[in-house]
């Protein structure tokens, strides 16, 4: 089974992941090399609060993910830092390219989580979303291989009010569609337009 699962996904690359617990989350780099992962190494500089839901754009060279606001309290079985707090996190980029820029600097974008890749971040200047818990919309950014970026704009809202910490809205990679959760389902979107005045 080792073998065939080896043989289907690439064998070379590298992984970005959490790792620690609570607070001490900590955003860890390791390249893989003929199947085998190697030395971990620090991704991005660390601060107060944990790291989490790390996403790769797709040219490898930044990553987007949820930086929790200090430390905090938590009310359930998870721990300080609980990423399910979704309203206590902002988004960050840093720029790993492909491990040779480590630990890289964060780059705070906005107030938000649950950051997604466009297609187009195969390209140097990429398009990011992230979605906002409190108002359950989704804005979107571009970065420019220098770090800069523009303001965030609305690029989606959930056509549902939010429902307690079960309430989650994401963009799609193609742009085109959009996903929410309510009550324990999931429903996918196509936005016809992508203002305040959006219809689903």
């Amino acid at each position: 089974i080792l073998n065939s699962f080896s043989t289907v996904f690439a064998q070379t690359g590298f992984v970005v992941y959490s790792k620690g617990s609570d607070c001490a989350r900590q955003l860890t780099f390791n390249k893989l090399t003929d199947g085998k992962l190697g030395e971990e190494k620090v991704a991005v500089k660390k601060a107060e609060g944990a790291d989490i839901w790390v996403q790769i754009s797709y040219d490898g060279v930044w990553v987007a993910f949820g930086r929790a606001i200090g430390t905090f309290p938590s009310y359930s079985k998870h721990g300080d830092c609980d990423y399910h707090m979704f309203d206590k996190f902002d988004i960050y980029v840093a720029k790993i390219d492909h491990g040779r820029n480590l630990p890289a600097k964060a780059i705070k974008i906005a107030h938000g989580y649950w950051p997604c890749w466009s297609m187009d971040s195969k390209k140097p200047t990429k398009t990011l979303y992230f979605t906002v818990f409190q108002s359950q919309t989704i804005f979107k950014t571009t970065i420019s291989p220098d770090g800069s970026f523009t303001e965030p704009e609305l690029h989606a809202k959930s056509p549902e009010p939010p429902n307690g910490t079960g309430s989650h809205v994401q963009a799609a990679p193609n742009d085109k569609y959009i996903a929410y959760r309510r009550k324990g389902k999931m429903y996918v979107y196509i936005p016809s337009a992508v203002r305040d005045d959006s219809q689903f």
